[in-house]
């Protein structure tokens, strides 16, 4: 349905609100986004959805519409290169810098349908010198479907695209059809929170954030916001990988640039 008239500031007044709730930019496909939502629970107005957002019942209205206003595209080992340096510059850092605890933590931020941080836990398994150590793999988004994918661990082809030799094989199990099951010792140290980084990170300090592709979706203050909420988060020395279109290193005056994407906390620098 298109909107005109006392609609359109309807529909402005509900972007204002779902802007101030998720930091995104709305793009022209947010009306189509609400015309969708408001047909399937028979609202007439953008003013209606507004009130149920607001309203008692408006986390089950938030989970319908996220997903119709996120991209949630990605696969394993997604940037390859990217990958290639975590793997043989940023986890041997790690692997020293945290030798006495024994313990990483790694954090993606953002993770839609799960790849990127099975694709971390992966990594982490195939490195000998991290066996016995704690490994602890969190991927959050605010796409409750997203996450619910995640959590099922069953891929089809599509996500495979970039993977290196080996990893179907070591990692994955027949699942349904053509999708491939993510093994147990994978998901074992790989689990799922619900987060909105407009409005929190994630609790503690960790050895490496990914916030890849997440930025470049949000408007400037949002961004912002959420880029002071990634640096606060990395303990002394730690990583955070960031995608090719998301900030650059003057978003992060605390960090060093240290690889593709890729800055350091240094160890005496304070958050």
């Amino acid at each position: 349905m298109g909107m005109s008239g006392p609609a359109t500031a309807d529909l402005d007044r509900l972007r204002a609100v779902v802007a101030r709730r998720t930091g995104l930019l709305l793009d022209e496909h947010f009306q189509a986004a609400v015309d969708e939502l408001l047909g399937r629970a028979g609202l007439a107005t953008a003013d209606d959805l507004a009130r149920v957002l607001s309203g008692p019942g408006g986390r089950l209205a938030w989970a319908a519409l996220i997903p119709r206003l996120t991209v949630s595209e990605t696969h394993f080992w997604r940037d390859a290169a990217q990958f290639e340096a975590l793997e043989e510059h940023v986890l041997p850092d790690l692997v020293r810098s945290a030798a006495c605890r024994r313990r990483l933590r790694v954090w993606s931020a953002g993770c839609a349908t799960g790849e990127e941080p099975y694709s971390v836990a992966m990594m982490l398994l195939r490195r000998p010198a991290l066996a016995g150590w704690e490994l602890d793999v969190v991927g959050s988004d605010v796409d409750r479907e997203a996450l619910a994918g995640a959590r099922a661990g069953l891929y089809g082809p599509w996500s495979f695209r970039e993977v290196p030799p080996g990893i179907r094989e070591r990692f994955f199990t027949a699942g349904s059809g053509e999708r491939l099951q993510v093994i147990e010792p994978v998901r074992r140290i790989v689990r799922f929170a619900e987060a909105n980084l407009a409005e929190r990170g994630m609790p503690g300090e960790w050895d490496l954030v990914l916030c890849r592709n997440v930025l470049i979706h949000m408007d400037p203050a949002a961004a912002a916001a959420v880029a002071d909420r990634l640096a606060a988060a990395l303990r002394p020395g730690a990583w955070l990988a960031l995608g090719h279109a998301d900030s650059s290193a003057a978003a992060f005056p605390g960090l060093e640039a240290g690889g593709p994407q890729l800055y350091r906390r240094t160890p005496g620098a304070a958050a």
